[in-house]
């Protein structure tokens, strides 16, 4: 995921990931590959909306990175909800209590531009296809 203005994902072909180059920005990793907590949030349907991030006290700086961006919600000052539909809906806790934590590793650029790298290896078929289908813009990475 790449937390720009408009929310941009990526398929990455496998892990671990050392650097991630898009265009002329190069992203370093800013933390190890483990860095936090990660929920699948899903509606009452079971339905996924996204994901709640949860990050350790030495990535807890992506908080505040990602507020004010139209498809995330900061929850306090420790968990961030990152919505891959364009309206923020509300997700269901005893659907979204996943707490993976498979690989999740921050990246950053020189200029201040962030991304997070997560496992989908426990999601299903059809959640893979809600990602892939997220209102949201994708590159090659």
């Amino acid at each position: 995921m790449f937390f720009w203005p408009r929310l941009t994902l990526a398929e990455s072909p496998g892990w671990p990931i050392k650097q991630l180059q898009v265009g002329s920005e190069l992203y370093v990793p800013a933390s190890s590959d483990w860095s936090g907590f990660y929920d699948w949030l899903r509606d009452k349907n079971g339905n996924l909306l996204g994901m709640r991030f949860s990050p350790f006290p030495e990535t807890e700086f992506l908080i505040q990175a990602l507020s004010g961006l139209l498809y995330t919600h900061v929850e306090g000052d420790d968990t961030v909800e990152i919505f891959f539909a364009s309206d923020l809906r509300k997700p269901v806790p005893e659907r979204s209590s996943d707490q993976d934590f498979l690989y999740d590793q921050v990246f950053k650029t020189a200029s201040g531009k962030h991304a997070l790298a997560v496992c989908t290896d426990g999601l299903t078929e059809t959640e893979l296809r809600a990602i892939s289908g997220a209102d949201a813009d994708w590159i090659a990475v």
